[in-house]
């Protein structure tokens, strides 16, 4: 018998080799050496030790944001209001990271937790307008999506940006608010340890308890999950709550 499991997996692929069909065919038709550039794409970022930790380290956010989503998709809802969440919540946490003076690792443990919060205290409107309105959380949350991102991108250029650099940066971080490396030679940092952390917690929570189980059973059927008692309206808010602060 077919198994579900084999399906994501098939699913999964496809979407990958269909990506990289559509950028092979974008690159051979706007390269005149397409093989050669799409050699350069595939092994490039694989060539040397401080090309893999660009990859990784650039792959950190989007494990944090995935793990968000995945969350949301067990309790059958979709959030596209994520992009703006991670960019308001990346600026709190960068006014902390700037403007405050803690010791150790505590600076950086504060500004991320302080960031997780407000992520998680925004993403709470969707989830109250879709829980006590029925709201549909793709528009409420698209909406929010572009006010977070054009109030995070003000807040940067005229409060945080610094006017010496050519780029549209902020001021630079305290010492103290930075991330450890773990690989010397690289920019790979210790959030990689807290995104892994993350992700087992998460398989834990969905799979290991109570409130997993009520937010799987809410994505599968939510008139049965409330006919068993089930509170699916503070299952839906708390969801979105637990998605923006992973993000």
């Amino acid at each position: 018998m077919f198994k579900v499991k084999y399906f994501e997996y098939i699913r999964t692929s496809a979407v990958i080799v269909i990506a990289l069909a559509i950028a092979f065919l974008i690159i051979s038709l706007v390269s005149n050496q397409p093989v050669k550039t799409i050699g350069i794409f595939l092994l490039e970022p694989l060539s040397s030790k401080g090309h893999i930790g660009n990859v990784i380290e650039m792959a950190i956010p989007l494990m944090f944001t995935g793990l968000a989503v995945s969350l949301l998709f067990r309790a059958n809802m979709f959030n596209l209001g994520a992009e703006g969440i991670f960019y308001f919540s990346g600026v709190v946490t960068s006014v902390l990271a700037i403007h405050l003076t803690l010791d150790g690792w505590l600076h950086p443990m504060v500004a991320i937790a302080a960031g997780s919060i407000v992520g998680a205290l925004l993403s709470a409107i969707p989830g109250i307008l879709k829980a006590k309105w029925n709201a549909n959380e793709l528009v409420t949350s698209l909406m929010f999506n572009n006010i977070l991102f054009g109030v995070g991108l003000y807040l940067l250029n005229y409060h945080l940006r610094d006017a010496k650099a050519f780029a549209n940066v902020s001021y630079k971080f305290e010492k103290t608010a930075l991330l450890s490396k773990m690989v010397s030679g690289t920019r790979i940092h210790t959030g990689l340890i807290i995104v892994i952390v993350l992700i087992i917690a998460a398989h834990l929570f969905l799979y290991k308890t109570k409130w997993g189980y009520e937010l799987r059973m809410t994505g599968i059927n939510r008139d049965f999950a409330r006919y068993s008692g089930m509170k699916t309206a503070k299952v839906i808010i708390g969801g979105l709550r637990r998605s923006a602060g992973d993000v």
